[in-house]
């Protein structure tokens, strides 16, 4: 049963040879690589997401913020900092005691 299922995968000939295969054999490094883009695919977003519920707008506002943070997950939540960092710089008054 496992010849017939390597055969209709097209890799009997990669089986009888004994070689290594493609596509099989994923090593340390490459599972790293996933591993982090999941990581950085996973925690922009949930970032932007706490500090956008944390904001005071009007809720219009903060759900279309939400809805691109996750549409666009890495872009959308790096916006979100640029836009948030720009924001406040701009209403924070410098106060000077003489």
């Amino acid at each position: 049963m496992f010849a017939n299922l390597l055969a209709e995968a097209g890799l009997s000939e990669c089986s009888r040879a004994g070689t290594e295969c493609p596509g099989f054999g994923v090593g340390p490094l490459e599972i790293a690589i996933v591993g982090i883009l999941a990581i950085a695919l996973l925690m922009v977003p949930a970032s932007a997401t706490v500090s956008i519920l944390s904001w005071k707008p009007p809720a219009r506002e903060r759900m279309s913020w939400l809805v691109a943070v996750w549409a666009i997950p890495v872009v959308g939540g790096v916006l979100w900092f640029i836009y948030a960092g720009a924001s406040s710089s701009a209403t924070h008054e410098v106060r000077t005691f003489d």
